[in-house]
Parts: C-alpha cells; sequence; structure tokens
C-alpha cells in the first residue's frame, strides 16, 4: 500500500509534459499554395463587405491585363499596383494569389510553435508573414518596412475548387472582407 501511495505522490508532483502537435512541412504546404498554382486567366465574382454596406464587384484577368469594376468607383490594377481615387498603393504580390491561396514562392524563414507553422520572408519594402494552422491557411501579415504599418489578410472558408470564400482584410483603422461568390477559370 505504502508503494503505490509513494508513486502517486511522485506521479501528482511530477511536471507535465504535453507532446507538442506538429506542423506540416513546407513541402506539402507548398503542393497546395505555391504562386505557380494561381491560374493566369480568371473572373471573379463577389462582394465588398464594410460593416453593413456590400458593394459588388468583379475582377478579371486575361493577357496579363486586369479588368476591375465596382459601383461608382474607379479602381485601376496595374504593374504591381491598385490605384483607387487617384491614390496608388504598391502590392507585395498580385490580388489573385489572396483569392487561390498563392501564397508562397519557396525560400521563406520557417519557424514551428504549438502546431502553427509560420513561414516569412523580406522582399523590397515589405515583410511577409504567412500563418498556417495545420495545413490550412489562416493569416498572411503584410508590413510596411518604411513606415511599420501592417496589413492582415484573414482567410475564412475554402471552395473545394481551390479559392478561398472569404477573406478578410484588416489594417490601422479599417476592416473589410471580401466575399467570393463565384470564380471562373
Amino acid at each position: 500500500m505504502i508503494p503505490v501511495l509513494i508513486a502517486l505522490l511522485i506521479l501528482s508532483c511530477a511536471p507535465v509534459y504535453r507532446a507538442e502537435k506538429g506542423c506540416p512541412s513546407t513541402e506539402d504546404l507548398m503542393r497546395v499554395y505555391a504562386t505557380k498554382r494561381t491560374p493566369k486567366e480568371f473572373r471573379i465574382y463577389g462582394r465588398v463587405s464594410y460593416g453593413p454596406v456590400k458593394v459588388p464587384f468583379f475582377m478579371a484577368k486575361f493577357d496579363g491585363i486586369y479588368t476591375v469594376k465596382v459601383p461608382r468607383r474607379e479602381i485601376k490594377l496595374e504593374d504591381g499596383k491598385v490605384c483607387l481615387e487617384n491614390r496608388c498603393y504598391l502590392l507585395p504580390f498580385p490580388p489573385e494569389n489572396l483569392v487561390f491561396g498563392g501564397v508562397l514562392e519557396g525560400g521563406e524563414r520557417e519557424l514551428c510553435e504549438g502546431g502553427v507553422k509560420i513561414l516569412s520572408e523580406k522582399r523590397g519594402v515589405y515583410e511577409r508573414v504567412i500563418l498556417f494552422e495545420g495545413k490550412r491557411l489562416a493569416e498572411v501579415r503584410i508590413r510596411n518596412l518604411k513606415n511599420g504599418k501592417v496589413i492582415r489578410v484573414i482567410f475564412g472558408r475554402r471552395d473545394p475548387r481551390g479559392y478561398f470564400r472569404e477573406i478578410g482584410v484588416r489594417t490601422e483603422g479599417a476592416w473589410f472582407k471580401l466575399l467570393i461568390e463565384e470564380v471562373e477559370i
């Protein structure tokens, strides 16, 4: 009886070690989320949701030329930048990469913490940090190295056909969501 009590006392005081969830290999993630898997030509129909306001949008790319239509707004998308109402913003990668999940180029630094795979890369004026929960793309954080501003792209449901149906974008002071209704490839 005493040896059993001693064994219980030792076990109750012993530190508990939890096996940490493993992260998927980068090779497995590259098979699904590589930029080269993004279609070169497409049509995307959806809505932009900003609070209670939902605005339809259309984006297409054929022969390397983008067409973007949003009611009552002029948007131009070309040469790695988006121009909205006479202001242009550099893009860290083409917008279709977010819709199709093509966020990995290879060569990113990698880290695994608590089952979350973190891949990061500095390129030009941007640093990209890509987070995977298991094999699911969860978030991309894009930080401008010059001004320190961060844009967070949060991924929702993924359609079985390979594109994300919900993509949330959070900037300093703004939050909107892209709701993708249909994609033609």
